[in-house]
């Protein structure tokens, strides 16, 4: 049985793009890796047949064809890192057979250092040695580098494929470029210690590391602590059978890191796999998770379990043709769904129409036609936004995006709301919520969640888009305080304060004082 984690089954409207530079390098990586393999692949076996010559016993390389190539290339891949020294201490370890003499030992280890530096005039250096992490050493930047160099295509295409699933998610949900790279960077480190550690206690052979398996298990382990509930899309063969099921994430992160856990402790061979990174990755997700988030933690889970909702109603409702042809659940036959398709058909050719004719208060009296039957579901408009979206910029999409965010907002579905917050703002700098009571609500929640452009862009020019309804004077004081600390607009902000101060009477004339003395 094969069990493959697909994506996390939530809908976030950014873009994870720290997780596809990753993605990139580590398939250019191995891109250039392979040609290099090969190139030296094709050296050694050209330099193996030139110094090909069994009568010398001492010279290893020109006795033995095959022992010749993968002796060069593992010498050659290696050289930084000490090979033949440990070539060298290996045959004195083994030396009971051959009974080699000390002088003998120092001339085979001579005629090897010879053959190197002939065969290093017309190979290419190793990419991969250079990349790869070697236990014995504490060097800091091969333990980053190895993350992103693998052995195989095999190798970098599921480590991957792990990767895409639950890395996207965490990008987004922290919601900060700078910590999840450090995240990356750490994980790497953390698990490149952690078998350096394991090697030095244990005694073991340095088998030097590659690939990017221990910070995968380490966003696996981090996705238990910050969306254990978030289901993860998964596939799962058995034998000749392919099925989809919706997994937690902390049941998938129990059942890896677990299994590589029990491996650690009751195998001696794994197999080629570093399960050491992995069950060292899987943990030190966990724990930086706590250490990083856990103040954030609430919040995040909110949002979550608003997201999940979301995609669990999606996931339950009916086809779109029953929703926008007047909300009917049930479809009895195929001749109902046939009429439903066509009545579907019929309502968005005509509304595709209106919008394209810029008549849009005839595209929004049909769209809130049966608006009372259809508003105790917003996925139903969050989905008609979506397709009246792909048709262009339009006033028909604002207020659409404005339908969908209050009704959000009336079920408490506030971070679900910002999502098309950010959308229609995308659409007009100049939009505005339908409640003015709305803004302030909305913008300290996005302040919050470092969304700091939709926060301005909600409270900017707040008396001119809202009038008299709305909360001015706490407006402006969010706007100075995100144009000063976190958008680079002081010049901008110090023309509003001292407009503001020169208002008579104004209440918040403490606060604007306070606040231009000690940041502008």
């Amino acid at each position: 049985m094969i069990i493959l984690p697909h994506a996390v089954d939530l809908s976030f409207n950014k873009r994870p793009y720290i997780t596809y530079i990753v993605i990139a390098l580590c398939l250019g990586i191995y891109y250039l890796q392979a040609g290099n393999e090969e190139e030296i692949n094709r050296q050694a076996n050209v330099y193996c047949k030139s110094i090909n010559d069994e009568g010398d016993s001492l010279d290893k390389l020109a006795s033995s064809m095959d022992y010749c190539v993968g002796t060069i290339k593992a010498i050659h891949e290696r050289e930084a890192h000490n090979a033949l020294a440990k070539i060298k201490q290996s045959i004195i370890q083994n030396n009971i057979e051959t009974n080699y003499s000390a002088e003998q030992i120092d001339e085979i280890i001579t005629k090897l250092r010879m053959h190197l530096e002939r065969f290093k005039q017309q190979a290419p250096a190793s990419i991969t040695g250079s990349m790869m992490h070697f236990p014995d050493e504490l060097n800091p930047i091969p333990m980053i580098t190895s993350a992103l160099a693998h052995a195989s295509w095999e190798h970098v295409i599921f480590n991957l494929i792990f990767f895409i699933a639950f890395a996207p998610a965490i990008e987004i949900i922290i919601n900060n470029k700078f910590k999840y790279v450090v995240l990356l960077v750490s994980l790497s480190i953390v698990t490149s210690l952690s078998y350096a550690i394991s090697v030095l206690i244990s005694g073991g052979e340095p088998i030097p590391s590659l690939g990017l398996s221990g910070v995968v298990t380490g966003i696996i382990g981090m996705s238990a602590y910050l969306m254990p509930q978030a289901r993860i899309k998964v596939f799962v063969w058995f034998f000749v059978l392919v099925k989809v099921f919706y997994i937690p994430a902390w049941i998938l992160a129990v059942w890896y890191i677990g299994w590589d856990t029990w491996e650690m402790f009751s195998s001696d061979d794994y197999g080629g796999i570093n399960v050491i990174s992995h069950v060292s990755g899987g943990f030190a997700g966990y724990l930086l998770g706590y250490l990083w988030f856990k103040n954030r933690k609430k919040e995040i889970q909110d949002e979550l379990a608003d997201e999940i909702e979301s995609q669990q109603e999606e996931r339950n409702s009916f086809s779109s043709a029953a929703i926008y042809s007047g909300g009917r659940r049930e479809l009895k036959n195929r001749q109902q769904q046939k009429e439903f398709k066509k009545a579907d058909d019929e309502y968005m050719a005509t509304l595709h129409r209106y919008v394209r004719s810029n008549k849009d208060s005839d595209a929004i009296v049909l769209m809130l036609h049966d608006y009372e039957l259809q508003s105790q579901s917003p996925i139903i408009f969050e989905q008609l936004f979506e397709r009246v979206r792909l048709w262009g910029d339009s006033v028909t999409s604002l207020c659409l995006g404005r339908l969908v965010i209050n009704l959000l907002i009336e079920n408490k579905k506030h971070s679900r709301a910002l999502l098309f917050v950010e959308q229609c703002q995308a659409i007009s700098n100049e939009f505005v919520l339908a409640h003015p009571n709305q803004v302030l609500l909305l913008a300290k929640i996005s302040q919050a969640s470092q969304q700091y452009q939709v926060a301005y862009l909600l409270v900017r020019d707040a008396r001119e888009r809202y009038g008299e309804y709305i909360n001015y004077a706490q407006c402006v004081l969010i706007e100075i305080d995100l144009m000063i600390n976190y958008l680079d607009k002081k010049d901008e902000a110090k023309a509003l304060v001292k407009e503001q101060i020169s208002i008579e009477g104004n209440p918040i004339k403490k606060e604007l004082i306070l606040l231009s003395g000690e940041n502008i």
